[in-house]
């Protein structure tokens, strides 16, 4: 009887990091940060106990523009995680909006920033400490410069091969 031997090789994920599926598919095996409760570039910050995340759609449009033409996917597997909340999968509709093509490429190839940026609705922020407190999540768009640091994209691209992950 022979033994099977079993190899493995450990492959760390970094934070924010992605795997093409291709077709526009794009997954993050540690979820994508899209917002959390540090302060932003604007000074403010969200009360992430307080966040509501139920009322969101999964729409992924382009530069905070709420019009057909600018929206560019589709997205699963948001959640809020600690301080954090995060999403598993963006389904891009490269078939069916040239926009949302570009933005699959850019993604993917320019090695540019790539932000995330939240929209919500609710209250404004407190004045003693500039939080949003009870925000609700309503949508989430791809920018060049968002406003919360932390929802960058990590372009270290989790392959799914060791042949790829070496070039």
């Amino acid at each position: 009887m022979s033994k099977l031997k079993k190899s493995h090789v450990d492959v760390p994920v970094a934070k924010n990091a992605f795997v093409d599926e291709g077709d526009g598919v794009v997954s993050f095996p540690q979820g994508q940060v899209i917002t959390d409760g540090t302060e932003q570039r604007n000074g403010t910050k969200y009360d992430m106990e307080s966040m509501d995340i139920s009322e969101y759609q999964g729409q992924l449009t382009a530069d905070h523009v709420d019009m057909l033409d600018r929206v560019i996917g589709g997205v699963e597997g948001v959640q809020k995680v600690g301080d954090k909340v995060i999403i598993k999968k963006i389904s891009y509709l490269v078939k069916e909006n040239p926009l949302a093509r570009l933005a699959y490429n850019l993604l993917l190839n320019a090695k540019v920033p790539t932000n995330f940026s939240i929209e919500t609705m609710g209250p404004w922020p407190a004045e003693d400490d500039d939080t949003y407190y009870r925000a609700k999540l309503i949508g989430l768009s791809q920018v060049v410069l968002g406003n919360n640091k932390n929802a960058k994209l990590n372009h270290a691209i989790v392959q799914n091969s060791i042949e790829q992950s070496k070039e």
